[in-house]
């Protein structure tokens, strides 16, 4: 009965442990993208597609992966890329982008977008914005979309 008990307690001990660490890690990802949006550009849906009925000459980085943009779609752009956030810097260097590009990033909702720019601002590049809500708020607000 005493080895029962102990192994309930160590177990309760261990899966409140491991929810405590996630809270801690979705706390630390929040203030990361939280410093991210400070120092990158953020722009509405509104004013992206301003800019695209504009004309502007700028490149969109969606860096979401695959199958969200498989299920989701993307913005309809002549001028667009898939670099997933996470294979970004690996593909910047295969890539026929140069700092000179003025560049739109999009993710899910602007969390990863907002990451990836600080990352491409740390790069070089100097025209980067990021919009905010993302593929989300594109969405909900039925912009231009390829399927």
């Amino acid at each position: 009965m005493k080895k029962l008990l102990t192994a309930v307690v160590v177990l309760s001990l261990s899966v409140g442990s491991l929810f405590a660490d996630a809270k801690v890690f979705t706390e630390k990802f929040k203030a990361q993208v939280k410093e991210a949006k400070s120092k990158v550009k953020m722009i509405s849906p509104q004013e992206a597609l301003k800019m695209m009925e504009e004309k502007q000459d700028f490149i969109i980085i969606d860096v979401r992966d695959k199958d969200e943009v498989t299920s989701m779609g993307y913005p309809k752009w002549d001028k667009y890329k898939n670099m997933s956030r996470g294979k970004l810097e690996p593909m910047l260097g295969k890539s026929d982008l140069v700092v000179e590009n003025s560049l739109m990033v999009f993710c899910k909702t602007g969390a990863r977008a907002a990451l990836a720019a600080q990352t491409l601002q740390e790069y070089g590049f100097k025209n980067v914005v990021v919009v905010d809500g993302g593929m989300d708020k594109w969405l909900e607000n039925n912009y231009p979309s390829v399927d």
